[in-house]
């Protein structure tokens, strides 16, 4: 079994326990090998580190088990110092690197990455949206260089776009190149105090703040993924007007209380959360179409002639729609970027397929080569994938859900053969 260590905070398969003793419980072999080496070289001399050797001489000594559960406990609490103590030193790297532009000095420090970087990262993950890479990468630099200058503020990012455009993926990109906490808000769910579902401070920040595990400090450098906010579109009467007013002091950055654990508060400070919120807003697209499609005048209007209605793209899409439909004004202030994404083509979702790293591609060529079935994954059948995708209008997320059902549907009739060939055997022998 894998088990995270409680000094060094690795994952191992080698963990001592330490519950008899005032230290981190879980404690990897090689933490309590270096910890007996300084409590006795005599005794590291004889188990060096072998497992079953080490687990015996701390049974068979009890004072050398002391010593070397003070020294964990010890190398976990400095642990625990430098992991508090990171974000000053992020501060002094981050301004080495702003005054000196090397690149370089980044990869020091976790959480930083150039925008430069950035962008190329998100376009060797996700295929197209050029204008939303280049405001999320705008994002995070500027992340960056808010964490050095308390006067330069961060941005926020609002991302409109159909199904399966790569709104998420962008998203989760990010998260992972920078290694930081993320915590992903259905704005459906969202409500107020004393309503039913969650509020936003507990979907948002309390969501983050478990993530971490307690750790308000690493809460307040993650970030959080507002996602269906076209959800949170108001009437007059709507309780979503005052979600909406919850999120707007979070946005900005501030200090808020957050319950957490159950019954108890915590502050948290959301300055440098990254706030990132994206939407289809399908209503708005339909509004606009009807607006474009209102009766010509002239030749058109007197001959019988049906105009060609064009769905209008969602470039067209501008913050006055927006807030023509009940996002407020000074909620959609909030998010000083707001892009555009472009529908999937039948081009873009063959690239998603074939040419992505880690491509779905790549990976059921590995499913069916294990699975050991007869289907061909030709550059014909992808084109038949990208199609079927193409009509069912979700964009890259359908390409999964055909693959499965075909994947399923050769393996079902691999049954059937073997069945058929097992029952001619039996028939065979008989005879």
């Amino acid at each position: 079994m894998i088990v995270k260590c409680s000094c060094c905070h690795t994952k191992s398969s080698e963990i001592l326990n330490f519950s008899n003793y005032d230290a981190p419980q879980n404690v990897c072999l090689k933490c309590v090998t270096e910890s007996i080496k300084e409590a006795s070289p005599d005794a590291y001399g004889d188990v060096q580190e072998n497992y079953y050797l080490i687990l015996n001489a701390l049974k068979l000594d009890e004072r050398l088990g002391d010593k070397v559960a003070a020294i964990v406990h010890k190398k976990s609490e400095q642990k625990d110092l430098e992991k508090k103590s990171l974000l000053t030193s992020n501060r002094d790297i981050i301004k080495r690197f702003y005054d000196s532009k090397e690149e370089e000095l980044a990869a020091e420090c976790e959480g930083i990455v150039s925008a430069n970087t950035m962008y190329k990262i998100l376009n060797e993950n996700v295929i197209g949206q050029k204008n939303a890479k280049l405001a999320l990468a705008e994002m995070i630099d500027r992340r960056s260089l808010t964490m050095v200058d308390g006067n330069v503020k961060k941005l926020s990012t609002l991302l409109i776009g159909p199904t399966g455009c790569g709104k998420t993926k962008l998203v989760e990109t990010i998260r992972e190149t920078l290694n930081i906490p993320m915590a992903t808000v259905d704005c459906s769910q969202l409500s107020v105090e004393g309503y039913v579902g969650a509020s936003a401070n507990s979907a948002c920040l309390g969501q983050l703040i478990r993530i971490c595990k307690g750790d308000v400090d690493a809460a307040e450098y993650g970030i959080v993924y507002l996602d269906e906010i076209d959800k949170l579109l108001i009437s007059d009467k709507d309780l979503k007007k005052e979600v909406q007013s919850e999120l707007l002091k979070m946005i900005e950055g501030a200090d808020i209380e957050v319950e957490y654990p159950r019954g108890a508060f915590v502050t948290i400070n959301t300055r440098n959360i990254l706030f990132v919120a994206s939407g289809a807003f399908t209503d708005l697209r339909k509004s606009i179409a009807i607006k474009g499609s209102k009766k010509q005048l002239g030749l058109s209007a007197a001959s019988n002639v049906t105009p060609i209605k064009k769905e209008p793209k969602l470039r067209d899409l501008t913050r006055a729609d927006l807030i023509s439909v009940g996002v407020r004004d000074e909620f959609l202030g909030r998010f000083q970027l707001i892009e555009n994404l472009d529908p999937i083509n039948k081009k873009m979702l063959k690239s998603i397929f074939k040419d992505v790293d880690n491509s779905m591609f790549h990976e059921y060529q590995t499913i069916i080569k294990h699975k050991n079935i007869d289907y061909v994954l030709d550059d014909l059948e992808i084109d038949s994938i990208v199609e079927e995708a193409i009509k069912i209008g979700l964009g890259a997320r359908s390409l999964r859900t055909i693959m499965e059902s075909r994947i399923r549907s050769h393996s079902y009739k691999n049954l059937i053969s073997a069945a058929a060939w097992q029952h001619m055997f039996e028939k065979g022998k008989k005879e």
